[in-house]
């Protein structure tokens, strides 16, 4: 059933952008960085709505351009390995590069095209055209967008957003939560992205809340086959995905800075953009790279940022006595680029806001000295918990303190 559903996908996002359509189309989109949570996110609560007959046809959009899927390894492993797909991913879901922008935006305009958003509260940019169309959030990060009481809206500080998502659909019990009960590799999908998110719910890392375990629980009673021995699963599910999303030996130094960033601007006249691009490694690693400052520079311009941040983690198996949890140890770095000569002052007084003046949550920042790297300042991140869903808030607070001086 979810391959028949998937084949049809790409054609019925194409027929609910021509003018004539004559049905709505209920468009499930995830964000920008278009992470396996988001990714997971979009299919799932795509997939299930559609079995509705006053949401249907429902369909994923994958908010990244195709040619940039085969740079989350991870999601080709749990949406092509997991659901048993015949075909690639990447050949059969809809991606933003199947719309036009302008043919996107006059189909929510015209009310051809409804909006669930999974993953992100906020439209930022060219996509707040879309906010018109909205009619459902569901979202794990701090609270930006302001949306009207017929927005339907679940927005929760959980470790991730594929959590909000089981539970919501889960606790339905209708044909919509039929659909994700009687297709099980879309719920170790699921559960994947959460163990993701939260480290394998590692303690050490504060990422994981009740509801995350709620969700799993949830998730793992509906195949009892695929979830045998819960903990062993766990952590071989989370062994895969983490060797998958660390696996980019055949990709360019910029390709690792492309597979998952978001953008956020301000400053005087919203002219300041600051690109957050998270590594799967250590920053220091990839500095390491021959190719690091050329893929600085190239990305840099692509995004047109004059800020970088670039944030990495080292997730670290434990050697000595390894529970049989596969509980591991993260390290968490972070460098800041001046990407533009004419931001020099506002990149040094951004470093100056996270060391000294940004506390909730203080990242406790550390500076390194690296022999490879002299066009920004690299820092260890001794507050392992605080991950590009606290620090991009940092970053738009500081902005935002710009633009009012």
């Amino acid at each position: 059933a979810l391959q028949a559903y998937l084949s049809q996908c790409r054609a019925i996002l194409a027929r609910s952008l021509t003018p004539t359509a004559n049905e709505v189309t209920t468009v499930v989109m995830g964000n920008e960085a278009c992470d396996l949570d988001s990714a997971v996110c979009s299919l799932a609560l795509a997939y299930c709505l559609d079995a509705d007959p006053s949401m249907s046809p429902a369909i994923p959009l994958l908010n990244v351009r195709r040619k940039e899927l085969p740079l989350r390894p991870d999601i080709l492993v749990a949406l092509g390995n997991w659901l048993g797909l015949p075909e690639a991913p990447e050949t059969l879901l809809p991606c933003r590069d199947d719309a036009k922008d302008v043919e996107l935006f006059q189909a929510v305009r015209d009310g051809r095209i409804r909006l669930a958003l999974v993953d992100h509260n906020v439209l930022r940019g060219k996509d707040a055209a879309l906010a018109s169309g909205v009619f459902m959030v569901i979202d794990h990060h701090v609270k930006e967008g302001i949306w009207t009481s017929k927005v339907d809206t679940t927005i929760e500080l959980v470790g991730s957003c594929s959590s909000l998502v089981a539970i919501r659909l889960l606790n339905n019990d209708s044909v919509i939560s039929n659909r994700l009960k009687t297709t099980p590799g879309l719920a170790r999908a699921l559960r994947g992205a959460i163990l993701l998110d939260t480290a394998n719910m590692l303690p050490a890392a504060g990422k994981a809340k009740p509801q995350d375990e709620a969700a799993l629980n949830l998730l793992e009673s509906l195949d009892s086959e695929a979830c045998d021995g819960e903990q062993s699963t766990r952590a071989a599910d989370y062994a895969a995905l983490l060797s998958a999303r660390r696996d980019l030996s055949r990709f360019a130094g910029v390709d690792h800075l492309r597979r998952d960033v978001k953008t956020v601007c301000g400053g005087d006249g919203g002219s300041v953009v600051v690109g957050l691009a998270s590594l799967a490694t250590s920053v220091a690693e990839f500095l390491r790279r021959s190719d690091a400052a050329k893929a600085i520079k190239e990305f840099s311009a692509e995004v047109n940022c004059s800020i970088l941040l670039l944030l990495g983690i080292e997730v670290l198996q434990q050697s000595n006595d390894a529970p049989p949890d596969g509980a591991v140890d993260i390290q968490r770095d972070l460098a800041i680029v001046c990407t533009r000569p004419a931001c020099q002052l506002m990149t040094e007084k951004l470093v100056q806001y996270l060391l000294c003046e940004h506390k909730d949550p203080d990242l406790q920042l550390e500076e390194l000295t690296i022999d490879c790297f002299q066009s920004g300042r690299l820092f260890t991140q001794h507050n392992l918990k605080a991950s590009r869903k606290q620090i991009l808030p940092a970053v738009l607070q500081f902005l935002n303190s710009i633009k009012e001086k």
